[in-house]
């Protein structure tokens, strides 16, 4: 009786890491999401500017949608799957998908690169969420220590 006690336990536990982190992983296009909405009110009267801010939005909640659908198809297949990718294109999407949270906090981005491509196998999917969270946390840190 114990060790089915312990077991449940551990099934919880791991149930609610993994919320926690799904919440996290939503969190993340949706702080970009409303960066973006924030900066079209700030910008209604430059139609460029708002459609470029639109454009982000909708990018964003595209991530989302595709979040979504991984994570689904995750809970029908726990193998993650691994694929050959262009880590410098996975940074500059990722990167790209913050632009408008980076402007609205007057973060500014400098890239450099040492060569143009590097083609890794990998999980993409959980590889993107890592960067995501390393953005999200670095804005956070600097948001923190702007207002000591």
């Amino acid at each position: 009786m114990k060790n089915i006690q312990l077991k449940h336990v551990d099934e919880q536990d791991s149930t609610l890491k993994f919320m926690t982190m799904l919440a996290h992983q939503v969190n993340n296009p949706l702080s970009c999401i409303l960066a973006g909405a924030q900066l079209s009110i700030c910008f209604a009267h430059d139609e460029t500017a708002v459609k470029k801010h639109c454009a982000n939005i909708l990018k964003c909640a595209d991530m989302i949608r595709d979040l979504n659908y991984k994570i689904l198809k995750i809970g029908k297949s726990c193998n993650l799957q691994t694929e050959l990718i262009d880590l410098t294109g996975l940074l500059d999407r990722c990167t790209d998908t913050f632009k408008d949270l980076f402007e609205i906090s007057h973060v500014l981005v400098e890239k450099r690169y040492n060569v143009s491509s590097v083609n890794i196998r990998c999980n993409a999917f959980g590889l993107e969420q890592v960067f995501n969270n390393l953005i999200t946390n670095a804005l956070d840190a600097m948001a923190t220590t702007a207002f000591k």
